[in-house]
């Protein structure tokens, strides 16, 4: 006899209640599994989406939309509806040098010297916004030649909840990919 036919036929009530104990346990075990399987194939779909994305904009190719919303819809495409557009954050910056990547604009440290930035203290203003920056690069897509960021952010949450307690109602997922645009011609 099978494991269902057995559990059927037992008399004693003893594999009943040993299949209700390990039933709640099986059942949370798949869940987990598919929880994680989901969560994995969001992360590299959000990865693939940016690499294409950047693969898209290295080449300064001119379509019917903006450059920047044809960048995003490369993101967004990618997604396989995993995620909502309006919940994805892209974030491009462009920098002169690889060197420049992740720093903040300079300043001088003046009293109380503590190693970070406060207000009123001198800067030079990369990016020429007016404003000291923790991160140097200019928000854009760059062109010919110029050194661009590509960061997409989007927040994960659990398809059913299994892993709040453990670790919250959700993560904050993120991809990053480094270019440098070809030497396309600007029109």
């Amino acid at each position: 006899m099978g494991g269902i036919g057995r559990i059927w036929a037992a008399r004693g009530g003893g594999a009943a209640i040993e299949f209700a104990f390990a039933l709640p346990a099986c059942v949370a075990l798949m869940v987990a599994a598919m929880e994680l399987a989901t969560l994995l194939f969001a992360g590299i779909a959000l990865e693939a989406g940016v690499r294409e994305a950047a693969r898209f904009g290295v080449t300064g190719r001119e379509t019917a939309v903006a450059r920047e919303d044809a960048i995003r819809a490369t993101v967004d495409r990618h997604s396989f509806g995993l995620f909502r557009a309006a919940d994805l954050v892209l974030e491009t910056r462009v920098y002169d040098r690889f060197e420049d990547i992740g720093l903040p604009e300079p300043f001088v440290d003046d009293d109380p010297h503590n190693g970070r930035y406060d207000p009123g203290e001198r800067f030079t203003d990369m990016n020429a916004n007016g404003v000291w920056d923790p991160v140097m690069g200019t928000p854009g897509v760059g062109d010919a030649s110029e050194i661009v960021v590509y960061t997409a952010r989007v927040r994960w949450t659990w398809l059913t909840g299994l892993f709040t307690p453990l670790v919250g109602d959700g993560l904050d997922l993120r991809a990053s990919m480094v270019v440098r645009n070809e030497p396309f011609v600007v029109r």
